[in-house]
């Protein structure tokens, strides 16, 4: 019997991760990651998740490096094989998702990977809808007001024409006491492709809402 603990012992130590709970696994990989230790971070991430991390070590790609980041669990939600653990940084509240393989936990950067395009793509929606309102609101308001726009975004506010206040700030604002939008309105509805407002934040590959008078929006790049 001894001898078969011993053996255990031995297979657990050899193993990384076998013995470990998410959050002792989330722990030790964000910590080797802060020091920079890309082969001894992969230890704890899953094969694709490993490559991941070659690839942006070949490229350059640059680090966080932080040796004195200590981590300090938030809170973790386990679902049978899959755990989300998240973690405090100085930067706020972050999240790793795990996943039980053989019975060690493991990192899975891809899973991170798509939940960060999910919530871009979230943004970029209701970025969209709320360009789409202010633009709408607008023409609303020149069809009471002899067919001019109002001078600026202040003018609707109180008004029946937007009927949420949250369109005029951008889901992709970090600061809400700044405005989210240059508009260029106080003129009248024509032409139809006039640019009348664009969004002062882009997507993380540079792309920005541009609303027209005619009411038609999209996310486009700046152009020289």
């Amino acid at each position: 019997m001894k001898t078969q603990l011993l053996i255990t012992f031995i297979l657990c130590t050899l193993f990384i991760g076998c013995s470990k709970t998410p959050e002792q696994t989330a722990k030790a990989f964000t910590e080797e990651l802060h020091k920079g230790k890309l082969s001894e971070a992969k230890k704890y991430v899953t094969e694709p998740s490993a490559r991941l991390l070659e690839a942006a070590g070949a490229l350059g790609v640059p680090q966080e490096i932080n040796p004195d980041f200590r981590f300090e669990l938030a809170d973790k939600t386990v679902d049978g094989n899959k755990a989300i653990v998240r973690y405090k940084d100085t930067k706020g509240v972050k999240s790793l998702t795990l996943v039980r393989i053989d019975g060690a936990w493991k990192i899975d950067l891809e899973a991170f990977a798509r939940e960060r395009e999910r919530q871009e793509k979230a943004k970029e929606l209701q970025d969209l809808s709320n360009a789409k309102k202010i633009v709408l609101a607008c023409i609303l308001y020149a069809g009471d007001n002899d067919g001019k726009f109002p001078t600026d975004l202040k003018q609707l506010r109180g008004t029946p024409y937007p009927q949420d206040a949250s369109i005029f700030t951008s889901a992709f604002s970090t600061d809400h006491s700044q405005p989210s939008y240059d508009y260029m309105g106080g003129e009248d509805t024509d032409p139809p492709k006039k640019v009348l407002l664009r969004g002062r934040f882009t997507t993380s590959d540079g792309r920005r809402v541009v609303a027209y008078v005619d009411g038609s929006v999209l996310l486009t790049r700046d152009t020289k």
